[in-house]
């Protein structure tokens, strides 16, 4: 499935950056061991679920980002069922501003952007080259509903963006969850799914990101 596969380069490049040096801000945001706070880091929220499954979040490094996607994998699947073209959510209504409205893979808003000045500086740099979107990748096999942006504005723009670029979806949202787990429904309720397979498949991720990282990070970083 598209999906996965997406998520797989998106993790792997997430790898490629907890490696760089120096570090960026936004990179060490997702590598940070777990903050301890349940209403903000979704890492610390998901706490229990995740030793359950053998994941460790309590140093910083490759540990609590291997948790975060794997937690991300399954965020995905509830909000979009891996869609990278969703739009907004039409249940929701259309009384609300174009910075309210929801699109793309996990369904963020432009207006989660407050949540860290990393946020956008991630958003700037992904439009300044949108060969990194991975677009193509994430759109095979995938059939979109056609669903008009709602409102106008900086709003509108970023969901336009936001749907053409998975690859900085992905990489936004699993930067958020760590500073603003609240904006998700499903995060909320615990109904994003930690799930066995899927923590293997990073791994298996990682493993290739080892074994020649230069070779690896040269393509996706």
């Amino acid at each position: 499935m598209a999906y996965f596969k997406g998520m797989s380069l998106a993790y792997a490049r997430s790898l490629c950056r907890i490696r760089a040096t120096p570090v960026k801000p936004a990179a060490l945001i997702l590598s940070a061991a777990s903050s301890g706070n349940a209403a903000k880091d979704v890492l610390a929220h998901y706490s229990s679920i995740l030793a359950n499954a053998g994941l460790r979040i309590s140093e910083a490094g490759q540990a609590p980002l291997h948790a975060t996607y794997t937690i991300g994998l399954g965020l995905g699947m509830r909000e979009s069922s891996g869609k990278y073209c969703e739009g907004y959510d039409v249940a929701a209504g259309t009384d609300r501003t174009s910075s309210e409205a929801e699109a793309g893979l996990f369904q963020a808003s432009y207006n989660s952007m407050s949540a860290s000045t990393e946020l956008k500086k991630l958003y700037d740099e992904y439009k300044s080259d949108e060969s990194r979107c991975m677009l193509t990748t994430f759109k095979e096999g995938v059939t979109c509903t056609a669903r008009s942006i709602l409102g106008t504005g900086a709003g509108a723009d970023y969901q336009a963006f936001v749907k053409r670029c998975p690859a900085f979806g992905v990489e936004y949202t699993m930067t958020l969850i760590r500073l603003l787990r609240a904006h998700f429904g499903p995060l909320n309720r615990q109904t994003a799914q930690v799930v066995g397979s899927c923590d293997a498949m990073l791994a298996q991720v990682q493993n290739v990101v080892e074994r020649n990282p230069e070779a690896a990070c040269a393509e996706l970083f």
